[in-house]
Parts: structure tokens; C-alpha cells; sequence
């Protein structure tokens, strides 16, 4: 059966907004609706004349019976109406210790409060603690204070300062870091962005992500939702359009300052990487068009040495070479790109980044997660590598091997905006299906390094790759 979310909200029965909102939000990231209601309004898609919260004892009685036939995986709370309601909210995860969702709905879009001084009181002291993330806009987050989150995104929808720019920017914070979503800015008016957004973690949640990745993949859902609404007659263009997982590279959130480096002149196709200048020189007359050297080992002066001789046999052998990680030297000894894993990207100051965007050289970046996604397409890299794809003992990995599934979703989420190249326990035979599923170019190590024959290996590789 599906996972189970539950959204404990008000009925907006124009669908703009509210549990039926929440519904279509979370059921377009493939997991089951369970909608408990906590108060009946009246209201369209532009106004709201009434609120009627439900009695405490009928939204204690859905609970009830619904927890014992659908008990919840994660529930996501939006309006409760009262605090009464909300005292029953809080009761029943502090027993059931339920991941939670908290979207503190104090007011409409069109400016009607839905909760009272002691509403917001309640919510800020008991059930913001309960809560996994709270997403408040600027204004909810001022009302609620400085009250006690595990995590916060900080919608920036209703952010004045953000009044004339062409991103909405969204702020995630949790115990360990934070960071900044941007997505593009829409003129038109859509409800319920903050009702799906909220829906939307709890779902990803629901289906396994980690709350980083589920905030990534929210605003996802929440950016293709308003642009797609453009699109359709002006009567419906108040209401999102909620489409089922992946969504397209423009509406995927960046994180970290923009940049853009130069692309590939041709097909990255097959990519070896290896650990000497020797190699360069054994493969470079075999017609290898890309070779990436990472060094391990080696330091100071030996290193150097070692990167100088690798560009210049690359140089004579028409290789375009990436070193991985030193991009000084890459600069120095004039190497055609630079590859960075995340947490050499994350480790580059402003003014680092800027001096290897002007060098000139291509950027490769690794990526394992929406989050580094996020990341990698904020600076407008060279390719984008997604790994590992099968199981590898060539180091220790983090991340579970991703499957070729994988990476057709990764080909769907960037497109035409860098070339995707896959790497992990990648062989020959195996070569087609990562082919197939969208990888426009293969990282390989341990296939040819660690062939009884290195130079045939590369040759067959050459051959069933050839850009």
C-alpha cells in the first residue's frame, strides 16, 4: 500500500487552497491522502468570508478512528481554527510521536486571520517543538517569534525585500547547516503555494527522502505548480497544476551563488580516470576523447609534477583532461577542466569560485542528491556526473548505489542544461542500459585500470562509445 500522509487542515472548497490542495499535492508525489478536517470555510479563489472551526470533539473523533485504520507515516498540519483544535493536534502526536509538517497557517492570501493571540501562543510553544520543519512565510515567522524549531524554511514568497527580483528565495535551516532554494519569480497571482509546499515535504518524507532532500524537492513541485499555471485560461490561473515527479530544469531549485562555465565542444563519451601521467600516455593514442586525473597520493612538488606531465601528454594525444580537485594547478599547468566533488565546491570562497570561472576551464561536478543537484546547477557547471550507478568497492561510498532509473530521472531534471556523465561500477557490458538512460558520457575506472588487458579494454570502450 501507499505511504500515508495525513493533513490535518481546513476545507477551501474553492480547491485553491486547504485539504483539497494538500490532497492533489501529495498524491502527485505518489503517496495516499488521508484529509482531516478542522474547519469548514467560505471561500472562493479570490476572497474568504468565514471561518467555522470544527468542535474539538468531532476533529478528536476523524483522529481517532482514522489512527487505528490509517495510521499516518507523517502528518502535515496547516489551519487548525481553534485552540481547542489545536490542543487535540498536539495531544495525539506527542503519543503517537508522528513525524510532523507544520505549516502555520495565521491568515489568508487575501489578508483574513485564521487564528486568534492565543492560537498563535499555542502553536508556537507546543506544536512548533513537535514539528520536524515549520514553514512559515516572513510575516507567519515574525507572529510565531523565536520559538523553538528543529528546522525552518523561511518562505519568500511574502518577502517584501524580494519585491522587483526575478527569484523567489527560500531560506532551510536545521541543526547542521543551511542554505538558500531560488526558483523563478512569477507575476501571477496562485493560491495554495504554501498549503503544497508544506504537503509536499511531507510526502517526500513519506516516501523515504531526508528532510533536506524532501525541502529541495518541494520547492520543485511548487515552482513547475505556479509557472504551469500560467499557461492555462485566466479563470484557472489562481490554482497550481500539480504534475507526478520529475519535474523540468527550469523549475529546479538552485543553491549557492550562480555561475556559468564554458561547455563541451563535443560529447564528454568515454571518460577514464586515473591516478598517473603514465596512463594519459598509454590511452591518449587510443582515441580516449576525455581522461580525468585524480591523485590521491601525492603532494607538494610530487603532485605538481605529476599534473604537468598528465596535461602536457594530454596536450599531444588531443585528450581534453580534467584534474579533479586541484584546481590551482589545473589553472597553472593550463588542463582542460577541473572536476569537484561537493565538498570541494562547497569549500571554494566567492572570489575562488570567480577566479576558476575566468580561468577558462570546463567544471565537472559530482552529485549524489537533490540537494547537490541544487548546487551543481547553480554553477552552471561544464557536465554533471551522477554516481554511484552499480555497487563499487573502489572507495568507500555514502550513498547507496543510484540504478539506471536514476539516472533517467537526473536526464529529466536537467535536460539541455549540462551534459549528464555516469560513473560507479560501470563495465562494457553494462554500458548500454546507462547509455539508454540518458548518460551522454561514462566515467570508468576499475573496467580499464584494473583490466588483464588496460589498452584492449579502452579500445572496445573507444569503439562503443565513439562521439
Amino acid at each position: 500500500m501507499k505511504r500515508l500522509v495525513w493533513t490535518i487542515s481546513g476545507l477551501d472548497p474553492s480547491g485553491g487552497a486547504g485539504i483539497l490542495a494538500d490532497v492533489r499535492a501529495i498524491e502527485a508525489l505518489g503517496a495516499h491522502a488521508v484529509a482531516v478536517v478542522t474547519a469548514l470555510t467560505v471561500q472562493d479563489l479570490e476572497r474568504c468570508d468565514s471561518v467555522t472551526p470544527v468542535a474539538a470533539t468531532e476533529l478528536s473523533r476523524q483522529i481517532a478512528l482514522l489512527a487505528v485504520s490509517m495510521p499516518p507515516s507523517v502528518v502535515k498540519i496547516g489551519m487548525l481554527g481553534s485552540v481547542e483544535n489545536a490542543r487535540v493536534v498536539a495531544e495525539f502526536l506527542r503519543a503517537t510521536r508522528t513525524t510532523c509538517v507544520l505549516d502555520p497557517v495565521l491568515a489568508s492570501s487575501s489578508g483574513r486571520s485564521f487564528a486568534s493571540d492565543e492560537l498563535r501562543e499555542f502553536i508556537a510553544r507546543e506544536l512548533v517543538p513537535l514539528a520536524i520543519v515549520v514553514t512559515p512565510n516572513a510575516l507567519e515567522a515574525a507572529a510565531l517569534g523565536d520559538c523553538e524549531a528543529k528546522a525552518i524554511l523561511l518562505k519568500g514568497g511574502h518577502d517584501a525585500s524580494q519585491d522587483g527580483f526575478d527569484s523567489v528565495v527560500d531560506h532551510f535551516r536545521d541543526a547542521e547547516r543551511g542554505f538558500s532554494l531560488a526558483t523563478p519569480r512569477y507575476e501571477h497571482a496562485v493560491r495554495g503555494t504554501g498549503c503544497a509546499l508544506a504537503s509536499t515535504i511531507a510526502a517526500a518524507l513519506a516516501n523515504g527522502q531526508p528532510l533536506a532532500e524532501a525541502v529541495v524537492t518541494a520547492k520543485a513541485q511548487v515552482a513547475r505548480g505556479i509557472r504551469l499555471a500560467e499557461s492555462v485560461s485566466a479563470s484557472e490561473r489562481r490554482v497550481m497544476r500539480l504534475l507526478p515527479w520529475p519535474v523540468e530544469g527550469i523549475d529546479f531549485p538552485r543553491i549557492g551563488p550562480p555561475g556559468a562555465f564554458p561547455p563541451l565542444e563535443r560529447a564528454i563519451g568515454f571518460y577514464p580516470i586515473v591516478d598517473r601521467a603514465a596512463w594519459v600516455e598509454r590511452l591518449g593514442p587510443l582515441g580516449v576523447p576525455t581522461m580525468q586525473i585524480r591523485i590521491k597520493d601525492l603532494a607538494g612538488p610530487d603532485l605538481a609534477r605529476e599534473v604537468r606531465a598528465a596535461v602536457r601528454a594530454a596536450q599531444t594525444h588531443d585528450v581534453r583532461l580534467f584534474v579533479n580537485d586541484h584546481w590551482r594547478l589545473a589553472i597553472e599547468h593550463g588542463a582542460y577542466g577541473v572536476h569537484l566533488g561537493q565538498e570541494d565546491l562547497a569549500a571554494l570562497s566567492p572570489s575562488d569560485l570567480q577566479a576558476l570561472e575566468v580561468s577558462g576551464l570546463r567544471l565537472g561536478l559530482s552529485t549524489h542528491s537533490y540537494e547537490e543537484l541544487a548546487r551543481a546547477l547553480a554553477a552552471g557547471p561544464s557536465y554533471v556526473a551522477l554516481g554511484p550507478i552499480f555497487p563499487t568497492t573502489l572507495k568507500s561510498m555514502r550513498f547507496a548505489p543510484q540504478g539506471a532509473r536514476r539516472l533517467l530521472e537526473w536526464k529529466a531534471l536537467i535536460g539541455d542544461l549540462a551534459p549528464l556523465v555516469a560513473i560507479g561500477g560501470i563495465t562494457l557490458e553494462s554500458a548500454p542500459e546507462v547509455l539508454a538512460a540518458g548518460a551522454e558520457g561514462i566515467a570508468v575506472v576499475s573496467d580499464v585500470m584494473q583490466h588483464a588487458t588496460p589498452e584492449a579494454r579502452a579500445r572496445a570502450w573507444v569503439a562503443r562509445l565513439k562521439v
